[in-house]
């Protein structure tokens, strides 16, 4: 699904929706 996509960071489970479907690398770096 690209509108929900499910990374394992942290030993938690991140549901990342980006408006153009995308991956934002930058709340993945922020986090």
């Amino acid at each position: 699904d690209h509108e929900r996509l499910t990374f394992r960071f942290g030993g938690r489970d991140m549901r990342l929706t980006d408006v153009h479907g995308n991956v934002v690398h930058g709340v993945l770096a922020r986090s």
